[in-house]
């Protein structure tokens, strides 16, 4: 998706950016994969998957169009629901 001011999202670009219905196996539901701003600065995504949620797993910044970014956030489970 691109958006005016030239920033481009990317939403479910992989099966694990995607929330499947449970009985067809479509997707239901898209999480976004990565921003890219005009200059090629790129912020990625991963998830982790419970069940049929998607919560972040980590973040990574300052990358480019050719790999990842140099910076990451990760998150963790500290304790089961």
């Amino acid at each position: 998706m691109l958006m005016p001011n030239g920033l481009q999202y990317a939403f479910g670009m992989s099966s694990a950016s995607r929330i499947y219905n449970q009985l067809t196996n479509d997707p239901v539901s898209w999480r976004m994969d990565s921003i890219t701003d005009p200059l090629s600065n790129k912020l990625t995504v991963e998830y982790w998957r419970d069940a049929e949620q998607l919560y972040p797993q980590l973040i990574q910044y300052s990358g480019d169009a050719n790999g990842p970014g140099l910076e990451t956030i990760k998150f963790s489970l500290f304790a089961p629901r």
